[in-house]
C-alpha cells in the first residue's frame, strides 16, 4: 500500500510540474504569440537553417534486382528560400495527447521519431522547392480538446502571415488535422475574399479525406494541369487495406470525400519517398520505393517495391493505413509538382500581357478589353493598385469605343474603388471622376445599379472632403430605393448618414441612422442592422444622451452575438463600457439626470466594470494578443471610472510590452498617456510616460494626440513629483481632516441670478462655482482653496471634470488630471476663458 500511494504522489508530483509557471516561461496551454519564434515550426526570419537540416543528405536506390545502391546527394535538393517567389501556410498534424496545447520547445530536443515535430518538418520540406515555409505551433485539438479553440490559434497564424508575406502568391498546406483546418480556413476566410483567393497557387490537404462542396477550386483528381488552381487529397494505404479500419474511415463513418489526386501519376513515376534511416533517424531519399500508387475504393493503394517490404511493415506496423507518411511517400512528386505549380502561377503574367498585346497587334477590341480584365486580376493579386487602375482605365476606353455602357460603367466603377484605396488626398479626386464616369455610363441600368453607382460617387466626394455633394448623391440614391429592396435603401441611408456626420448635423445623422437600422430589421439582415445599431450609439454619444447611447450599444452587442461577430462584438463592449462610464460621471453629480442617478446609485459601477472584463474575455478567444492588449486598456479604463487606480495602473503596465510588440504606436501612446494621467491621481505624476506617450503618437502620425500629450506635458512641468509614501501620507491626513473638521470659512456662494446677463468671465467663474459645489457637497467654496482639500477623490474629480466638459462643449477635450492641474475655480476659471473661442 505504501509503495502504491507513493507512487500516486510521484504521479501528482509530476502532473504539477508539467502545468506549474515558472518565472518567464511559456505554458502549452498559453494562447500563441506569433510574433513569438516560440511559436513557429518553420519560419523564414526566426528559424532560417531548418529546412536545409532536414533535406535529403543520402539517397538510397533500389536496383531492380533488390539491392540498394548509396549516393550522396549535393544540389539536387536545396533550399530555395532566399529565391522562392511563393509562399507556404502548413499547418502540422496532431502532435499531442490531451486538451489544446501547443507543441512549442520540442524540436531542439526531438529526433525523427514518430509523429513529432521532427516529423512534421520533413513534411514541411516537401513544399519548399518553391516556397518559403512559413508553419504555426497552434494549440491542436487533441483527446478531449477544442477544435474551434486551435481554428482560432490558425485563423491567427494566417493574419500574422498574410502581414508578412504582402503580395506574393501562397500555397496552402496541411496534414491530417491539419488539413482540415486548411479546409476551414479555405473556406471561410479565403473564398469570401476575391483578391486573396486571386493570390492562391494550390491546396495540399491530405490525410483527411475531407473537402468543401461546391469546391472553389479544381480538384486534382484526372491529375488536373499543374496550371490551375487546384486541390489535392489523398489518403495513403496498402493495397489490402479496409477503408473502414483506417483514420479517414474511422473519421468519416466510412465514407466520405474520396476523389484523391494520385501524386505519382503527376509525373508518370515516382520520384523518391522521404523516410528516416535506421540509425541516425535524418531524413533519407529512397528511390523506386514506391513503384506504383492507385485509388480503389476510396483510399490510395500504394504499391511498394518487393524488396522494401520489411521497411514498409515498420512504416504502417501491420495495421495496413499508411496515415503518419501520406506525404513522406510521395515527398519527390510533391516538390515537383509545387515547382510547377508556382512557375505557372508567375507566368499568368506574362501570358496576360502576351494576349493583350496579341489583340492589339489585330486590332481585336473585345479582345483586348478581356486581355486588359484578366491582366488587371493579376495586378490586383500582387497588389499592383496602379497598374491595376491602368488596366481599367483602358479599358473603359475601349468599352466606349464598343459603347458597351455596362462594361464602361463596370470599369470606371472599379477604377474608382483602387483609387480610393490608395487613401490619399489626389486619389480622392480622381476617384470623384470616375464614379461620376460610372454614374453617366448607367443611365439605362437598373434602380439597384444606379443607385449603386450613386453610393460609391457619395464615398468618393467623402474621401475628397466634400461632405455636401456626398449627401446630395447619397439623398437621391436614397430616393430611388424607396421603393426597391429595403436593405438598399437602408445601405443608402448609413451613406446619407455619414454625410451629415461630416457636416456637423447629428440628428440629421441619427434620424437617418435609426431608420436605417428599422429597415435592416426589416429585411432580416441582423449584422447590418448591429452596424446601424453601433452608429446610433455613437451619435446618441455625441448628443449626450448617454441613456439612449447605453442602449443602442447595447442592442447592437446583441446582434453581434447572435450573428457570432466575435471581434466587433468586443468593440460594441468595449462602447458600452465607455457610455457607462459617463453615465455614472453623470448621476454622480445632483443635476445629472434621473436615469443616470438610478444607474449610479444601483449597480452601475459593476456593470460598467463587468463589460470591459468581459470585453477582455472575449477577445483572447479571437487569440490575438494585440485586441486583448486594446481591451485591457479599456478595461484600465473602466477601473479608473471605479476608482480602482492601483489595479488599472498596474494592468497598463502589463499591457505596454505587449502593444510595443505588436507595433502599434497608437494604441500604446494611449496607453502611456492614460499611464501618466493615473500617475497624476495617484500623487505621483510621471513625465516620462508622457514623454513617451508623445514619441508614439508623433511616430503613428496624429497631430491632435500629439497636442494634447504636450499640453499634459506642459501641466506636469509645473507639478514636482512626490515619492509614493508622501503622496500617500498627505492622502490620508486631507481625508482625516474633511472628516474631522467643519467646512472652513468660505466666500458665499452667489444668489442665484440670471447667469446670462453676468459678463463672459463672471458667467464662467459663476458657472464654475456651481458645478464645484455640487461635486464637493458643500454650499460654499473658497475660490482659491484647492479642491483635494475638501476630500474630494480622484473619481469624484474625474466626474467633475466629464461636467465641466459638457457645460463647455466647444473647448478642446480635457484630460482626466484637469481638478489636478486646475485645483482651484480661479485657475479653472481661466483656463476655460484661454480655451472658449469668444472669450
Amino acid at each position: 500500500m505504501g509503495s502504491q500511494e507513493s507512487c500516486l504522489g510521484e504521479c501528482c508530483r509530476r502532473l504539477r510540474m508539467r502545468f506549474h509557471r515558472f518565472e518567464g516561461e511559456i505554458l502549452p496551454t498559453d494562447p500563441p504569440d506569433f510574433t513569438s519564434a516560440a511559436y513557429w515550426l518553420a519560419h523564414p526570419v526566426h528559424h532560417p537553417g531548418r529546412i536545409a537540416e532536414n533535406l535529403p543528405k543520402l539517397a538510397y536506390t533500389i536496383q531492380s534486382d533488390g539491392s540498394v545502391r548509396q549516393e550522396p546527394i549535393d544540389s539536387e535538393f536545396s533550399d530555395s528560400a532566399t529565391q522562392a517567389p511563393a509562399d507556404l501556410f502548413y499547418l502540422h498534424g496532431t502532435m499531442e495527447g490531451l486538451g489544446n496545447r501547443a507543441s512549442i520547445g520540442r524540436y531542439e530536443k526531438e529526433v525523427w521519431q514518430g509523429f513529432n515535430t521532427r516529423h512534421q518538418m520533413t513534411i514541411v520540406t516537401a513544399f519548399t522547392s518553391a516556397c518559403k515555409a512559413y508553419a504555426p505551433l497552434y494549440r491542436q485539438a487533441a483527446m478531449g480538446g477544442s477544435w474551434d479553440l486551435a481554428y482560432q490559434d490558425v485563423l491567427s497564424a494566417f493574419e500574422h502571415f498574410l502581414s508578412e508575406t504582402g503580395e506574393r502568391p501562397i500555397v496552402l498546406a496541411g496534414h491530417s488535422q491539419g488539413s482540415l483546418h486548411i479546409l476551414r480556413l479555405v473556406k471561410e476566410r479565403i473564398a469570401p475574399d476575391q483578391t486573396l483567393l486571386k493570390r492562391l497557387v494550390a491546396v495540399h490537404a491530405p490525410g483527411m479525406g475531407q473537402w468543401i462542396e461546391p469546391s472553389p477550386l479544381l480538384i486534382d483528381k484526372e491529375p488536373a494541369s499543374a496550371e490551375k488552381q487546384s486541390v489535392a487529397i489523398w489518403a495513403a494505404a496498402t493495397p489490402e487495406a479496409n477503408r473502414k479500419w483506417t483514420l479517414i474511415g474511422f473519421m468519416s463513418g466510412g465514407e466520405g470525400f474520396s476523389e484523391f489526386a494520385n501524386p505519382v501519376a503527376w509525373s508518370g513515376a515516382s520520384l523518391g519517398a522521404l523516410l528516416p534511416d535506421d540509425n541516425s533517424k535524418l531524413p533519407v531519399l529512397f528511390r523506386n520505393f514506391v513503384q506504383r500508387a492507385e485509388v480503389v475504393e476510396g483510399l490510395l493503394r500504394v504499391h511498394h517495391h518487393p524488396a522494401a517490404a520489411d521497411r514498409m511493415m515498420t512504416l504502417h506496423s501491420g495495421r495496413q493505413d499508411l496515415h503518419p507518411y501520406d506525404v513522406h511517400l510521395f515527398w519527390g512528386d510533391v516538390r515537383e509538382r509545387v515547382q510547377k505549380q508556382v512557375m505557372a502561377y508567375t507566368k499568368r503574367q506574362e501570358l496576360a500581357e502576351k494576349n493583350l498585346q496579341q489583340s492589339r497587334e489585330i486590332e481585336d477590341k473585345v479582345a483586348e478589353a478581356v486581355a486588359l480584365h484578366t491582366l488587371l486580376a493579376v495586378h490586383l493579386a500582387r497588389r499592383s493598385v496602379e497598374q491595376a487602375i491602368q488596366c481599367a482605365k483602358d479599358a473603359a476606353l475601349l468599352f466606349q469605343e464598343l459603347k458597351d455602357s455596362a462594361g464602361l460603367a463596370r470599369s470606371w466603377h472599379l477604377a474608382g474603388q483602387l483609387h480610393l484605396q490608395l487613401k490619399d488626398q489626389s486619389n480622392a479626386a480622381k476617384a470623384v471622376e470616375c464614379m461620376e464616369a460610372a454614374r453617366d455610363a448607367q443611365s439605362d441600368a437598373s434602380v439597384e445599379d444606379q443607385a449603386t453607382a450613386l453610393q460609391s460617387l457619395s464615398a468618393a466626394h467623402l474621401a475628397n472632403n466634400n461632405a455636401k455633394q456626398a449627401l446630395e448623391a447619397a439623398s437621391l440614391a436614397r430616393d430611388m430605393c424607396k421603393e426597391a429592396d429595403p436593405a438598399v435603401e437602408a445601405v443608402c441611408l448609413l451613406r446619407v448618414a455619414g454625410a451629415y456626420v461630416r457636416l456637423g448635423d447629428f440628428e440629421a445623422a441619427l434620424s437617418a441612422a435609426s431608420d436605417a437600422q428599422e429597415l435592416f430589421r426589416e429585411a432580416d439582415d441582423p449584422l447590418a442592422e448591429a452596424g446601424a445599431a453601433g452608429l446610433v450609439a455613437r451619435l446618441q454619444l455625441e448628443r449626450q444622451d448617454l441613456s439612449a447611447a447605453l442602449l443602442a450599444a447595447d442592442t447592437a452587442r446583441a446582434l453581434l452575438r447572435q450573428t457570432g461577430e466575435l471581434g466587433r462584438e468586443v468593440g460594441m463592449l468595449m462602447l458600452s463600457a465607455q457610455v457607462g462610464s459617463l453615465e455614472l460621471a453623470a448621476g454622480a453629480q445632483p443635476g445629472g439626470g434621473k436615469a443616470a442617478r438610478d444607474f449610479y446609485e444601483g449597480r452601475g459601477r459593476g456593470k460598467v466594470l463587468a463589460k470591459a472584463k468581459e470585453a477582455v474575455s472575449l477577445s483572447k478567444r479571437l487569440n490575438s494578443n494585440h485586441f486583448v492588449a486594446i481591451s485591457r486598456v479599456a478595461q484600465s479604463r473602466a477601473k479608473v471610472s471605479n476608482g480602482l487606480l492601483e489595479d488599472a495602473m498596474t494592468e497598463i503596465k502589463e499591457v505596454l510590452p505587449i502593444l510595443a510588440g505588436c507595433g502599434d504606436s497608437r494604441a500604446e501612446g494611449s496607453a502611456k498617456l492614460l499611464q501618466a494621467n493615473i500617475s497624476v491621481l495617484l500623487g505621483v505624476p510621471d513625465m516620462n510616460s508622457a514623454k513617451e506617450a508623445l514619441e508614439c503618437f508623433q511616430a503613428a502620425g496624429r497631430p491632435h494626440e500629439v497636442a494634447q500629450v504636450q499640453a499634459v506635458m506642459s501641466r506636469l512641468r509645473a507639478k514636482p513629483a512626490q515619492a509614493p509614501a508622501q503622496a500617500q501620507a498627505q492622502a490620508q491626513a486631507q481625508a482625516a481632516q474633511a472628516q474631522a473638521q467643519p467646512a472652513l470659512a468660505t466666500q458665499a456662494k452667489p444668489a442665484t441670478i440670471d447667469k446670462m446677463a453676468l459678463p463672459l468671465p463672471e458667467r464662467v467663474k459663476y458657472t464654475l462655482t456651481e458645478l464645484v459645489a455640487e461635486a464637493i457637497g458643500q454650499e460654499h467654496m473658497e475660490e482659491d482653496r484647492a479642491l483635494m482639500e475638501t476630500g474630494m477623490t480622484s473619481i469624484a474629480s474625474i466626474m467633475l471634470r466629464d461636467r465641466i466638459q459638457a457645460e463647455f462643449p466647444e473647448i478642446p477635450e480635457m484630460d482626466l488630471t484637469f481638478v489636478f492641474d486646475y485645483p482651484t475655480i480661479r485657475e479653472m476659471t481661466g483656463f476655460v476663458l484661454e480655451q472658449l473661442p469668444d472669450a
